[in-house]
């Protein structure tokens, strides 16, 4: 189901915003490697042939949810990995268990009767991971703007 955003290798979060309170969209934009070697000093040290990650706007991911149980954005900076997260994806993921479904179901009404079978659906970014749990899959659309 991912296959089109997983093709990429880097995604930053353009926003991610709420619709009617019952629906979520999340923007995305691809990364892109410069061709421009950049140096940076570090302590004293200096780093040279660094090529840095720039946003390319003219490549958007727009990712609707109509409805929504719950999503969570966390800098990426504090996220660790673990063993008992099960997924499929890399940039784009579906969960098949995880700790913040199990979260959901321990922490709200929503349970896998009502509304329905609850599913993990991850995003990770540049510096962001999303998080949203729906019953139903995201309509995915991939936007290419010609740049000027």
């Amino acid at each position: 189901m991912f296959a089109e955003i997983n093709k990429y290798k880097y995604l930053y979060l353009q926003d991610i915003n709420s619709v009617d309170d019952i629906s979520l969209n999340i923007n995305l934009t691809v990364g892109e490697v410069s061709d421009q070697e950049e140096e940076l000093t570090i302590n004293g040290v200096t780093l040279r042939g660094l090529r840095p990650i720039l946003k390319n706007d003219s490549i958007r991911i727009e990712i609707v949810f109509p409805s929504y149980v719950a999503y969570n954005v966390s800098s990426e900076s504090y996220i660790v990995g673990n063993e008992y997260d099960l997924f499929e994806g890399k940039l784009a993921r579906e969960y098949s268990k995880s700790r913040y479904l199990d979260y959901i179901k321990d922490n709200t009404i929503a349970d896998d009767v009502y509304p329905g079978k609850l599913r993990h659906f991850g995003f990770c970014s540049e510096w962001h991971i999303i998080d949203v749990v729906a019953i139903n899959e995201p309509k995915i659309n991939i936007i290419s703007c010609s740049q000027s």
